[in-house]
């Protein structure tokens, strides 16, 4: 949505509709210079889109449980932490290939996606 301002009111338009998720979306993070966005949903999913208007799917990635929050972590690139109603704590890492490894061995899982 995009603010458009009316006088001391802004209202809000809707500009483009993604339908990604087969359930309800419980949170959604931008990264830090807004190039791409993630929402983690009920269904499990974490979904990273490109930003700026884009809205094209870039990588998903799944858990076992409800994913219940995401953080962009701007210190490692492009980051993701997410966090799913089991308790586990998620990080998808995004760099420059297409190389994918996840690990569910443990507590934590990461996921290396290398795609600039």
């Amino acid at each position: 949505m995009l603010p458009v301002l009316l006088g001391e009111m802004v209202r809000y338009m809707l500009e483009k509709t993604l339908v990604k998720h087969r359930d309800s979306i419980n949170t959604l993070a931008f990264s830090h210079d807004g190039s791409l966005f993630a929402s983690g949903a009920d269904d499990g999913l974490i979904i990273v889109f490109q930003g700026n208007g884009s809205g094209q799917e870039i990588r998903r990635f799944q858990v076992k449980a409800p994913v219940t929050t995401l953080l962009w972590h701007s210190r490692f690139g492009y980051t993701v932490v997410a966090g799913d109603a089991c308790g586990d704590v998620h990080t998808l890492c995004l760099e420059g290939s297409t190389n994918v490894s996840v690990s569910y061995d443990c507590i934590w899982s990461t996921l290396k996606i290398h795609h600039f």
